[in-house]
């Protein structure tokens, strides 16, 4: 890794990925032919838009001088083939949905856990521990309303 980036960009990077993905999901909303299928990736719409949520709030409550720590890190790495989902159809079903959430899921936890390896400033390290957190706590709480909406 040869760029540095500032803890701000990464953030707002993140924040856009998250958009992307509910927009991705919203996406699908569209797609899904099942009235089942469609409450679950609303549900899963709402959740990537309290990610952003929160996201911001790091944004705007973390001090200047960690908004602007600079540190090796570059998030310019594609992830294109992350949204790459092939061909998805009408018949997309809760297998189909939980795939792509763990797809995310486990590519946001490997990204918040190379923040935590690269970064140096014990703030830094700080506010993304807190994010990584956050992250697997609200992946619990998905998880729960996901089973309980199936179980409806």
């Amino acid at each position: 890794m040869s760029n540095f980036e500032q803890v701000k960009d990464v953030l707002k990077h993140q924040e856009e990925l998250h958009g992307r993905i509910r927009d991705l999901y919203a996406d699908l909303v569209n797609t899904a032919s099942s009235e089942r299928m469609r409450m679950l990736l609303n549900l899963l719409c709402e959740h990537e838009e309290k990610f952003q949520q929160s996201i911001n709030a790091h944004l705007e409550q973390a001090s200047e001088a960690v908004l602007d720590t600079y540190f090796q890190f570059s998030h310019e790495t594609s992830v294109e083939e992350l949204f790459d989902m092939g061909q998805v159809d009408a018949s997309i079903n809760a297998d189909d949905i939980e795939k792509i959430s763990t797809r995310f899921s486990d590519y946001l936890d490997g990204l918040y856990q190379d923040l935590l390896n690269v970064a140096e400033s014990a703030e830094v390290k700080a506010l993304f521990e807190n994010m990584r957190e956050q992250q697997q706590q609200e992946r619990k709480k998905l998880s729960t309303d996901l089973y309980s909406l199936l179980d409806m």
